[in-house]
C-alpha cells in the first residue's frame, strides 16, 4: 500500500464515521503503458484525468461504489490528425473493486473478466501499429 492508498483509506473511514452510513470506494488503476514516443490521454466520463508519456506512469482513480465510469484512452494527435480513441469501456466499480488497466501499443487485445464483489480486474491492451 502506498501513501495515497493509505490516505484514501483514512478519508473513507472518516466519511463513514461522519455520515454514519455505508460508504464504499472502487478503484481503477492505470499502469504499465508501453506507448513509444507519442503521449496518450486518459478520460473518465469525458473528462481528461491524466496524460501518459512514459512506462513509469501509474495513476489510481477512486470513485464511489456503483458509479458509472466511461473510460477512454486516446492517442495524442500527430500533426494533421484528430485524437484517436484506442480503447473505450464502461465500468461500474463496486466497493473494494480494483480494476487494473495496462496498455501496450502493439499486438492484440486481451481483456480480463470482471467478477462480482471485491475483485481485481486486469485489462491489458495491445494494438498493432501504434508504436
Amino acid at each position: 500500500m502506498d501513501i495515497f492508498d493509505a490516505i484514501d483509506a483514512m478519508i473513507e473511514d472518516i466519511i463513514k464515521t461522519i455520515s454514519q452510513s455505508d460508504f464504499a470506494i472502487g478503484r481503477i488503476k492505470f499502469s504499465d503503458f508501453i506507448i513509444g514516443n507519442i503521449p496518450y490521454s486518459i478520460f473518465v466520463n469525458d473528462k481528461q484525468i491524466a496524460i501518459v508519456s512514459n512506462k513509469e506512469f501509474v495513476y489510481t482513480y477512486a470513485v464511489l461504489a456503483n458509479t458509472k465510469c466511461n473510460v477512454a484512452i486516446k492517442r495524442t494527435p500527430i500533426e494533421g490528425e484528430e485524437a484517436k480513441t484506442v480503447y473505450q469501456k464502461l465500468f461500474i466499480p463496486k466497493g473494494g473493486d480494483n480494476i487494473l488497466i495496462n496498455y501496450q501499443a502493439k499486438g492484440q487485445i486481451t481483456i480480463g473478466a470482471n467478477k462480482s464483489e471485491n475483485t481485481n480486474t486486469n485489462i491489458i491492451l495491445l494494438l498493432n501499429g501504434e508504436i
